[in-house]
């Protein structure tokens, strides 16, 4: 069991190093090199400067456009997804809207069924009650 761990961990490590860390070595020495390159080329004249300063700008602005257009295409999907979710959620809607009332008519029938003998018990007593109050205040 553990030379199975071992050879597992062992060919992780491995993956990690041939996917992550070399290609992360590999572009920052092709950064360097390109950036050693053009100071190097612009040394010694000042219009080949110009236009190496050109060249970088661009090379500037390309992830930054890329970056813009990956958002904006997200927001585009986004857009879009809650455009066709709206076009679905009415009908789902009215039928939860449907069964919370069918839910609330329920409980409101119940409820009245409880309490209705309570009710009726108060009335008659209060209706008693008035006709005493009634009579009592006619003899004084």
């Amino acid at each position: 069991m553990e030379n199975k761990r071992d050879q597992i961990q062992n060919q992780h490590e491995k993956q990690v190093l041939l996917q992550i860390w070399l290609p992360l070595i590999v572009g920052a020495l092709l950064v360097l090199l390109l950036c050693t390159l053009a100071v190097l080329s612009t040394s010694n004249n000042v219009l080949d400067g110009e236009k190496f300063a050109s060249i970088s700008l661009i090379l500037l602005f390309i992830p930054a456009f890329l970056a813009a257009f990956l958002f904006l295409a997200l927001l585009l999907a986004l857009i879009f997804g809650l455009y066709k979710l709206t076009l679905v959620t009415p009908r789902y809607s009215l039928k939860v809207q449907l069964f919370f009332e069918m839910i609330s008519n329920y409980t409101l029938v119940w409820a009245n069924k409880i309490t209705q003998p309570m009710v009726n018990i108060n009335s008659r007593l209060n209706g008693i009650k008035q006709v005493f109050t009634h009579f009592s205040k006619t003899t004084k």
